[in-house]
């Protein structure tokens, strides 16, 4: 028998076999990318949503606590108005972060045992998603956030056993994935739950905890110092109430004169969406005559705990109902929902009321209004860049309407997802016979998604955005459960790498995750 050829591939034959190897990967990341390219061609400089996007921008010059958004994206902004003051430099750092997410799923599921083509399946709706790069456009954090958690559970799962360093890296960005948007604070857990199911040691779990705590903690007593309330931000309780509101019969609150001051007398029926209460003037809690100095925060989470204990039954119906919204095939929004349209590539920009000449200093103030009769929360052109500074935004119809289309076509379905999170469950059923790295991957990753959906629902309102990080988590967890069911019952030298390093049977290594040919396998295992 021949001897084991073990000489390194150089460099040149592996840029050779990377095509050949990465092939479905590449077609992914070749249409991903000339999606974005049509897509930033076809907007320029970018999309900005009123009022989000403002906030940011106004924060990014400040860099202090916002009462609404964590600074985490802020910080990004500024980074990027550093690095390069021309407004494009951030629709185009946003889509090479979402091909890199892309690129390191795959990277990561291929280290677990994904094949060429379940690899790059687990990757591809986030890359090719029509609503995912159309988000990618806009100036807010949803781009940012899924970078940073992909990145945070990529380093979890790079290794069949992850050290302290690993450890310590994720607890890091998951941290920032809280300060770039709040619900980020419960991928925590699943993420904790995953290095608990592969019983690391105790140093892997204080790393982790100790790099998300200290971050979080620092951020908590700033905001203290500015506002005089701990916390990331201090709007629970307002988008709490706009949770309630639709459903809240005060009847059977007892309540505080104060918040008897949030009721609202109509019928349900007649109300209007949660969003409505949170930021229309016209909401019970917009009210210029309450009483100076009251602290209208406090008063709206009171009001929405007491709706909730005294009507859990309504509660729950409405949060099931968002979650259920989330899994329908088709994206229907109605009229207490925010228009779905919001994210769709627009092929014309008009001009309204609307449209802000000046965006304000602070979009928050009381007694702020919009030029016209009206407030409207919508997609815009980018009309300011970086320091307030006044921009010409364009549009390509020639491109725009391919792109709508595109969009309309291919975009990942409500069903999808959730029968992917779902797959990423049941792989619990095989906790014994299975991998527990694939096992645990599975699991982190569907909780995560499930979580990505549960939070806002129970503590916020519908609206398809926040399905987007999904997209991040569901197909890999569906490619953990398939590679953790399959591997099940399976002798540990025919399960892969994951298999193969926990049974120290195998190595990781370079080629641990590309498929060989069969004059590759038969050289590398001397045979002839």
């Amino acid at each position: 028998m021949p001897e084991l050829d073990r000489r390194t591939p150089g460099l040149g034959a592996l840029l050779w076999r990377a095509p050949r190897h990465h092939a479905p990967m590449l077609a992914v990341l070749v249409v991903g990318g000339l999606v974005r390219l049509g897509t930033m061609v076809a907007y320029r400089p970018a999309f900005e949503f009123v009022q989000d996007s403002f906030s940011y921008l106004y924060n990014a010059d400040h860099l202090q606590p916002d009462v609404i958004r964590p600074i985490g994206y802020a910080v990004f902004l500024r980074f990027l108005s550093i690095a390069d003051p021309h407004f494009r430099v951030v629709p185009l750092a946003q889509h090479l972060l979402a091909l890199g997410a892309g690129v390191l799923l795959y990277v990561v599921l291929r280290r677990m045992g994904a094949g060429r083509w379940l690899g790059a399946a687990g990757a591809a709706p986030l890359v090719l998603d029509g609503y995912q790069v159309a988000v990618e456009h806009f100036v807010l954090s949803e781009t940012l956030f899924e970078a940073l958690f992909v990145a945070a559970f990529a380093l979890l799962l790079w290794r069949e056993m992850p050290g302290w360093l690993a450890a310590g890296g994720a607890g890091l960005l998951l941290a920032a994935t809280a300060l770039t948007r709040t619900n980020g604070v419960v991928l925590l857990v699943p993420a904790l739950g995953y290095l608990l199911l592969r019983r690391v040691r105790l140093q892997v779990l204080v790393a982790l905890l100790a790099t998300w705590t200290l971050p979080l903690l620092a951020y908590v007593g700033w905001f203290h110092s500015l506002h005089g309330s701990y916390g990331i931000v201090a709007y629970d309780g307002y988008f709490l109430y706009g949770r309630v509101s639709p459903f809240a019969d005060c009847t059977q609150l007892d309540l505080t004169p104060d918040e008897l001051r949030l009721c609202d007398p109509r019928a349900p029926a007649d109300r209007e969406g949660s969003d409505w209460y949170v930021w229309n003037p016209d909401s019970p809690l917009r009210d210029p005559e309450m009483p100076q100095g009251i602290d209208r925060e406090a008063v709206a989470q009171s009001f929405a705990l007491k709706a909730i204990a005294a009507q859990p039954v309504d509660y729950v119906r409405t949060v099931a109902g968002d979650l259920w919204h989330y899994v329908q095939p088709l994206r229907r929004t109605g009229p207490r929902e925010g228009p779905a349209e919001l994210l769709e590539f627009p092929t014309s920009f008009p001009t309204g009321p609307w449209y802000p000449a000046i965006p304000p200093s602070d979009p928050y103030l009381w007694n702020w209004t919009w030029p016209g009769e009206v407030v409207q929360y919508s997609r815009i052109p980018a009309s300011h860049g970086f320091h307030d500074r006044q921009i010409s935004p364009e549009i390509e119809p020639g491109l725009a309407r391919p792109l709508r289309a595109y969009q309309k076509l291919v975009h990942a379905p409500g069903p999808f997802l959730g029968l992917s999170l779902l797959l990423g469950l049941v792989a619990v059923r095989r906790f014994r016979s299975a991998p527990r790295r694939l096992v645990g991957a599975a699991v982190m990753f569907s909780v995560s998604g499930v979580l990505m959906w549960l939070v806002p629902a129970a503590a916020s309102s519908f609206d398809y955005r926040y399905s987007l990080p999904v997209l991040a988590l569901a197909p890999p967890a569906a490619v953990a459960g398939v590679l953790a069911l399959r591997s099940a019952g399976e002798p540990a030298d025919r399960r892969g790498p994951a298999a193969a390093e926990e049974s120290g049977s195998g190595r990781p290594g370079a080629a641990d995750w590309h498929d060989e040919s069969s004059e590759e396998r038969a050289a590398r295992v001397g045979g002839g």
